[in-house]
């Protein structure tokens, strides 16, 4: 990763780019219309349906155009668990995130952790949720060697020694020999952050780490969750991790819209990573994004290789999408008569077109 940009920096970057036009890889947008018409289904949203199926089918690729068949226009919102109603009834035109839309609307109006995980516990409910909490920094430790297949969803170490907790707790205590952590005692979660860059860095044990005051928005039940192959008595299970959409407020600050950038590469000849420099700017890829969804706010963006595509997008490996330099990926907020939900969409740098990568719906 290069670094946590902001999208002045990044317009700064690709500046002296703009007079070349930019293209896609030549054969991009035939190889990926012909994948597209093939697909013939959505993800279905409920665990019940999908139990089965799902073990022998596993490469269910549910991927539509964004002008096949709009969402519902926005309508009115679900309750939480204490009655209140979890964002604005409606979003603001053009997908701009101003005061009123229902993304500032959610941060403001967040819930509690223990709110959150009544939602979590209540069955399958995927809607987008602000919570407020503390969230501990993870400690910078020794993994072994991971041979599970990645996934937003799989939280293993050292994903797992992060926790968004209702009570500020210290979970790190000085010993003889250094520093111990545990777990909170109080109502906590582990919060996903393969999508967004995480607020506060990890800590190396040098000295006692402290929580960071955050609102955070995301969901439960992410539909990836279906295709995480680890879920182990002893695991974290895929579908109760909290997958973060937006880091709305840090200590007490309103967070703006981040990119998180993973546009770097190994490199033979140099032996080392290199970024790749997108073509397209984030004002284009919002607008690409705004035209097939007018009515969503945004959330977060991510740049990323499509390398490494799969792994925040495991239904897409094997696409050809994972043959793209670069490839945007966009998570929106949708507000409609199921409540606020999360839409992910896909841009290849350069193209300007943008998919949706559907994370509801019936088959």
């Amino acid at each position: 990763m290069s670094g946590d940009w902001t999208d002045e920096r990044l317009e700064a970057a690709f500046a002296a780019r703009a007079a070349s036009t930019p293209s896609a890889p030549a054969d991009l947008s035939a190889s990926t219309t012909d994948a597209l018409r093939a697909v013939s289904g959505r993800i279905a949203s409920g665990w019940p349906r999908l139990a089965t199926s799902l073990l022998g089918v596993t490469a269910v690729v549910v991927v539509a155009l964004a002008l096949a068949r709009p969402l519902g226009s926005p309508g009115p919102t679900g309750s939480l668990p204490d009655g209140s109603r979890s964002a604005a009834s409606s979003a603001a035109p053009g997908g701009s995130n101003s005061p009123g839309d229902a993304t500032s609307d959610l941060a403001t109006h967040p819930i509690s952790v223990s709110q959150a995980i009544a939602v979590r516990d209540g069955g399958i409910d995927d809607r987008e949720l602000a919570v407020a909490g503390y969230l501990s920094p993870s400690p910078i430790v020794y993994c072994p060697a991971r041979f599970s297949t990645p996934n937003p969803t799989l939280l293993e170490c050292p994903e797992s020694f992060s926790w968004l907790m209702e009570r500020d707790e210290q979970l790190q205590t000085r010993t003889g020999t250094g520093v111990s952590m545990g777990p909170p005692i109080g109502p906590a979660f582990h919060p996903s952050f393969a999508l967004v860059t995480p607020p506060i860095r990890p800590t190396d044990g040098s000295e006692l780490a402290r929580n960071a005051s955050v609102v955070l928005i995301g969901h439960f039940d992410d539909r990836r969750a279906r295709l995480c192959r680890t879920q182990t008595e002893t695991a974290i299970r895929c579908v109760d991790a909290f997958v973060v959409d937006r880091v709305a407020v840090l200590n007490g600050v309103t967070q703006p819209i981040a990119t998180r950038f993973d546009n770097t590469r190994y490199d033979a000849a140099s032996q080392s990573e290199v970024s790749v420099d997108p073509r397209s700017a984030v004002t284009e890829i919002d607008r690409l994004v705004q035209e097939q969804a007018p009515g969503d706010s945004i959330l977060s963006r991510q740049l990323i290789t499509g390398e490494r595509l799969a792994s925040v997008e495991p239904i897409l490996s094997g696409t050809t999408f994972v043959r793209a330099d670069l490839i945007w990926l966009v998570t929106t907020l949708h507000v409609g008569a199921d409540g606020p939900v999360s839409r992910t969409w896909l841009i290849v740098d350069g193209s300007t077109s943008s998919i949706e990568v559907t994370a509801s719906g019936a088959p």
